[in-house]
């Protein structure tokens, strides 16, 4: 709250509809003061979920109900939802994510943690994740870390230039998405962090920087119509996994499986 009062180009994005329910049923004043943020669209809801899963061994039922109690909580609380499946810190994603995501409604998807030992390394920045149906989610899965500081004028950053320029190389879209913020440990961006933001915000650089929900990039290539572009993108088709978060793991989930089926 103190960051929207000082920045007011600020945007914040949270996920998790049971974290939400925990401070509507703990702290309700601050809840509506959310509930206002929402409204002005400066906090955006993420994710879609119930929770961040993992999305391996649950059978897609279970999948599946995240996404309709989750928005459907996000909906009837904040007359909003959200359209991506939001996971930085899951430790491997199923071939059958963008196919249980799409039938959810679902465009998009976004992970940091292919960074961390992708099976395959990682085959695009921003690119379409096909399911063992056809179905695609507009997956961003090179975001940069999740617990990152901004420490540069994004919009004169050669990184964010280079970033930008590969994907116009692969599809025709001039586009980057980067995560920032302080990860998994309850607290918001660091103050310096959205200072540099808004100045990067308000500067007049060739690259235009947009801060937004993690959906918003799908939201925003869909909207335009373009489907000669949203085909150029590259494509990936199976599964993500990783090389040791989660690696024996799973295998050792034989009950839980067995349950799930």
């Amino acid at each position: 709250c103190a960051l929207f009062d000082k920045y007011p180009r600020y945007v914040f994005s949270f996920e998790g509809a049971f974290r939400y329910a925990l401070a509507k049923e703990y702290y309700p004043q601050e809840y509506e003061r959310l509930k206002q943020y929402v409204r002005d669209g400066r906090w955006q809801v993420a994710g879609s979920w119930i929770d961040a899963v993992d999305p391996n061994i649950p059978s897609p039922e279970s999948l599946i109900r995240h996404a309709l109690y989750g928005n459907g909580f996000f909906r009837r609380e904040l007359g909003v939802t959200s359209r991506d499946v939001f996971l930085p810190d899951c430790f491997g994603f199923g071939f059958a994510l963008p196919s249980v995501a799409a039938h959810s409604g679902l465009v998009a998807f976004s992970t940091q943690k292919l960074t961390w030992g992708s099976s395959i390394k990682i085959p695009f920045d921003i690119g379409l994740w096909e399911g063992v149906d056809g179905s695609t989610l507009i997956a961003a899965i090179n975001p940069g870390d999740y617990a990152a500081a901004i420490r540069s004028n994004l919009d004169l950053d050669p990184e964010v230039y280079a970033i930008t320029d590969r994907q116009a190389a692969l599809s025709g879209l001039p586009v980057a998405m980067r995560y920032f913020g302080t990860g998994d440990v309850g607290i918001p961006p660091f103050d310096a962090s959205v200072s540099l933001l808004e100045q990067a915000i308000a500067g007049r650089a060739p690259l235009e920087v947009v801060p937004a929900a993690p959906d918003q990039l799908a939201r925003d290539l869909i909207a335009s119509q373009d489907r000669a572009a949203l085909e150029r993108l590259p494509r990936y088709r199976g599964e993500f996994l990783l090389t040791s978060h989660g690696a024996g793991c799973y295998t050792s989930q034989a009950a839980m499986k067995r349950f799930n089926r």
